[in-house]
């Protein structure tokens, strides 16, 4: 329990001090909200409620949105080759969260089956390309003696709040309408650029952000 758990935990808040420690995990824990909270079980309904067969929403967000979703992958680890991580990570972030935006389009034009494969492109497209960056910002993190533990700890922060934010969602939406609930996805994005803006000279300094370029 102590070599496998214990320790490789305490190590990350020894390399880093208690207080960037904190401010790191923190940010792990809010920077995909905005994600997190279009992939639950909230989005089906809200499909339905906006006028899309089960076969259209089946066509377009399962069939054709994986592939986009690929592409965003394919772009996503691009960037990272080039830029680093945390200078792609940061782009992931505003454009994943802004994505959401979108979605305020189909509630104007409901049973529009152009605008909702538009806006499947864009969601699933900026989702890929936040998957590269997410992974290597957090293999950046980890100590090679703990690496499968504290990467799998780190992962593990990242969709937490996803999985409880899930229970609340459809409250939310309930209560402030579809299109509030998208609007305060976006807002999230704010708590995590402001975390970034505060860590980012302190993982460059750390030669966290290595890009191939």
């Amino acid at each position: 329990m102590r070599l496998a758990i214990i320790d490789p935990f305490a190590d990350f808040f020894r390399r880093y001090g208690w207080h960037l420690a904190a401010a790191t995990l923190l940010f792990i824990l809010v920077f995909k909200i905005p994600e997190q909270a279009t992939v639950g079980g909230i989005m089906s309904p809200f499909y339905r409620d906006m006028g899309f067969t089960k076969t259209e929403i089946g066509a377009v967000t399962k069939i054709y949105g994986v592939w986009i979703g690929i592409v965003g992958v394919f772009l996503g680890g691009a960037a990272v080759a080039r830029w680093g991580a945390w200078r792609s990570l940061c782009a992931s972030i505003i454009l994943c969260g802004s994505s959401n935006l979108l979605y305020l389009c189909l509630i104007a034009h409901p049973g529009d089956l152009v605008v909702l494969t538009a806006v499947i492109s864009c969601e699933n497209l900026t989702l890929g390309f936040l998957g590269p960056p997410t992974v290597a910002f957090l293999s950046s993190l980890v100590n090679r003696k703990h690496t499968a533990t504290q990467y799998a700890l780190l992962s593990s922060m990242v969709n937490l709040p996803g999985k409880v934010l899930g229970f609340f969602a459809g409250g939310i939406a309930a209560a402030t309408g579809y299109g509030m609930y998208f609007i305060i996805t976006v807002l999230a994005v704010v708590p995590a650029a402001a975390l970034f803006a505060y860590l980012w000279p302190h993982f460059r300094h750390a030669g966290a952000d290595q890009g191939a370029g």
